[in-house]
């Protein structure tokens, strides 16, 4: 797989619902060579179901853009945490390229946003892997 030139860029993330909805609904839109994708997902009610909503919808973009299946890309783990009292996301992902399986990872701040900065998280995770060249 040729993996250059696929550095895509964050536009918006909007989320329906919150932890004590019945469920949460993200829309994430991604960027890249003048053209647009767009990825959604729903999660079930719940602690962090934002986060997961906008990682899920984050990776759906991602395949949309690279081409990807779901049994080529997706997604391990979202989480929120603190760190030198600055609340962040990270995600880890898995990717199977030429036969081996990678494991990508991802951080963002959380500020202002939580969803926001899975999204972000994710998309840092993957630039790092298919952005290179």
């Amino acid at each position: 797989m040729d993996r250059t030139n696929r550095r895509l860029q964050f536009v918006e993330c909007h989320i329906e619902g919150n932890g004590s909805a019945d469920s949460v609904r993200a829309q994430v839109v991604l960027s890249g060579g003048g053209v647009t994708f767009t990825g959604n997902a729903e999660r079930p009610g719940g602690d962090d179901s934002d986060l997961w909503a906008a990682a899920e919808a984050t990776t759906a973009a991602l395949r949309e853009a690279l081409g990807l299946g779901s049994d080529t890309l997706w997604l391990r783990d979202v989480v929120a945490f603190t760190i030198a009292d600055s609340p962040a996301v990270a995600a880890s992902l898995r990717t199977m390229v030429d036969d081996r399986k990678r494991s990508l990872h991802g951080l963002s701040k959380a500020e202002p946003e939580r969803a926001r900065a899975a999204a972000l998280s994710v998309l840092s995770a993957t630039n790092r892997f298919f952005g290179e060249g």
